[in-house]
């Protein structure tokens, strides 16, 4: 019966790790993805912005 249950949590243990390790990955991708995007939109808007604030 303690067989049962120890394998049934490790299981579920397994189960929650897996779910929390694939959010975390996904969660981590559309991060750096949005980071990149973000970097060459900075870059690409660079001159304006550069402009914007000079006009200050």
């Amino acid at each position: 019966m303690s067989k049962d249950d120890g394998s049934n949590a490790a299981r579920t243990r397994r189960q929650v790790d897996n779910a929390v390790c694939w959010l975390q990955k996904r969660y981590f991708t559309e991060e750096v993805i949005a980071k990149r995007f973000n970097e060459s939109a900075a870059h690409l808007f660079k001159v304006n912005k550069n402009d914007r604030n000079s006009r200050r």
